[in-house]
């Protein structure tokens, strides 16, 4: 229904007690005003009803700010606390980083810092982490050695016994044994190594990877099996080879000992030769001597009548050294007697 708009000056004339403004006046949101003048006209305003009803509709307006500016107020608010909490979490992560990282490097140094190789394969049998000791035994850096498979490294003569450990800690969860193998370097050298390693799991436990370490034994293997060699040749010899400890009580002999005089080695061990072996005829100014020699700890060289455990004398000729530890530190005597009877 359209309303009839009365003439300004009539309806002015007609209410000389009304402020044509007062509803304006009255109204205190700027943006109600606003409407209010330009949809109305200024008689209309002064309508009582209309009054109350725009003072509702202001109140309205009011509160209806009110609630906009509380929101606004729990949003500034919110988002304050976001800015504070975002930001206080990333200087947890940037602190939990550095601390990750700081203990990363440590580890690092730790590994870099063992002689023995430390390394990590993947279910491929192929390196995925190594650290420096790789490089000081092997000779070959690092970088090029990852993504490449252990296998290539062992030689031809270990190479099925490896993969077989490798397969059965793989495919049953096997531990490898702690064994030596042959591996070669970069220069082509061989070197012993010994190996130990287990399987571990990656992740979400459906990725399997070899974890262990191996130490280089190449000195202390080419020594053992000198000392293997040697050991050899002094049980096959004629000659009769004694080693005893500091006070000169036998601690090892070979097979000729037991031939020559008779005594079984373990009755023999762990006494003085001279006490058992010498006799009647023995040359006391001989034993003088060499007893002499034992207390200086020097070498010497001599001969004199022994006796076996029958009884028969026999005519030795010995040398013996006193043994010294590289530390220098004085370990026993090792005597070779040889008979000269004849």
């Amino acid at each position: 229904m359209r309303i009839a708009q009365p003439n300004n000056d009539h309806y002015y004339h007609k209410r000389k007690d009304i402020n044509p403004m007062s509803v304006l006046e009255s109204t205190e949101h700027r943006l109600l005003k606003r409407q209010l003048k330009k949809h109305l006209p200024a008689n209309f305003l002064n309508e009582e009803a209309l009054n109350d009803f725009v003072s509702s509709v202001d109140q309205a307006y009011k509160e209806f700010d009110l609630d906009i500016k509380r929101t606004e107020n729990i949003l500034e608010q919110s988002s304050r606390e976001l800015f504070i909490a975002n930001k206080e979490l990333k200087q947890i992560a940037e602190d939990k980083t550095i601390e990750a990282k700081t203990i990363a490097k440590r580890l690092q140094v730790v590994a870099d810092s063992i002689s023995d190789v430390i390394f990590q394969l993947d279910d491929k049998g192929q390196f995925v982490y190594l650290n420096s000791a790789w490089e000081q035994i092997i000779g070959k850096n690092i970088s090029e050695t990852y993504n490449t498979p252990f296998a290539n490294y062992i030689c031809e003569k270990d190479i099925d016994r490896f993969s077989a450990q490798l397969l059965a800690a793989y495919e049953e969860n096997k531990p490898f044994v702690a064994e030596t193998y042959k591996i070669t370097n970069r220069s082509g050298s061989i070197r012993y190594i010994k190996l130990n390693a287990s399987l571990i799991d990656i992740s979400d436990n459906s990725t399997k990877a070899i974890s262990g370490s191996f130490s280089d034994i190449t000195q202390a293997y080419l020594a053992q099996r000198e000392k293997e060699r040697l050991a050899f040749v002094v049980e096959k010899a004629n000659n009769m080879v004694l080693v005893t400890d500091i006070d000169g009580k036998l601690e090892w002999a070979n097979p000729a000992v037991e031939k020559i005089t008779g005594y079984k080695i373990g009755e023999a061990m762990g006494k003085k030769p001279s006490d058992f072996l010498q006799g009647e005829k023995s040359d006391p100014e001989t034993i003088e001597f060499m007893a002499q020699k034992l207390a200086n700890k020097e070498s010497f060289s001599c001969e004199i009548i022994n006796y076996t455990k029958s009884g028969r004398e026999y005519w030795i000729e010995l040398s013996v050294d006193p043994i010294f530890l590289d530390d220098g530190t004085h370990n026993g005597f090792v005597a070779i007697e040889n008979e000269i009877t004849e």
